[in-house]
Parts: C-alpha cells; structure tokens; sequence
C-alpha cells in the first residue's frame, strides 16, 4: 500500500513537472496587469471579430486578428503569420477576447505548439476591461 502511495504520488509530480514546463510561457492576467503592461508597451492582440470590435471598440493600439478556435484551428499557422506582421513573435503580447475564454483556448493552442517564449493571457476580456473603466477607443 505504502508503495502505491509513492508511486502515485511521483507520477503526479511528473505530470505536474511536464504541465509546468510546457504552459511556463503562459500567463494569465487580470485588468490591473493589463493595465501595466498596456503602459509598458505590450502589445495587445484583439482576436474578437469585426461585430464584437464595432459594438464594443478596442483598446488604443491594439492589433486585431480575429481568430475562433473552432473554425480557424486548422489556420493556426496562417494567423501567426498575420500576427507577425505586426508583433514579434520573440517578444511578449497579449492576447484578448470578450470574456477570456477564446483567448485562453488560443492561449493553450500557442503555447502548445510553442512559438514563443513569453506571452499573456487577458483573463476577464474586454467585458472585465469596460467595467473596470478600461481606456476603449472607437473601432473604424
């Protein structure tokens, strides 16, 4: 018994250990980090779609490339090199959706097929970002 105990116990060690590793580029934020690194220079990658950024608009200077998980999974790579056109991919950005849980399936998609080495995850979206009183600019 004493010996299954360890075992189970190394075996969820290891998988902890590899599920470390492989989201260690990962991190999911909340309005106040965005904020500071919104400051810092960080750039902002809006994957929402052209309707949800005209009904809402979109944070200064962030870059839109709308992406849904669903339909554009197969595009993948198609849309990281969109992206590269306007952000460097060795450099952190963050990613933002409506509510957070497009970006963090995108999230989990990028940092699987490990591309970069550093980037955010905007964990409420631009729903947490308007009711924190977020700066939002027109969509055009």
């Amino acid at each position: 018994m004493k010996k299954i105990k360890i075992y189970n116990f190394i075996f969820l060690l290891l998988i902890f250990t590899l599920n470390k590793t492989f989201a260690s580029n990962l991190i999911d934020i909340n309005n106040e980090d965005l904020i500071i690194l919104e400051k810092k220079g960080v750039p902002i990658i809006d994957i929402r779609t052209r309707n949800e950024w005209l009904d809402t608009g979109i944070i200064p200077n962030s870059h839109t490339h709308t992406f849904i998980y669903d339909l554009e999974r197969d595009n993948f790579d198609k849309w990281v090199k969109e992206i590269s056109k306007n952000i460097k991919l060795s450099e952190p950005f963050i990613i933002i959706c409506r509510s957070g849980k497009r970006s963090k399936a995108l999230s989990q998609l990028i940092s699987s097929k490990q591309i970069t080495s550093k980037f955010y995850n905007s964990k409420k979206g631009i729903i947490g970002w308007l009711r924190s009183g977020g700066r939002i600019k027109k969509y055009e």
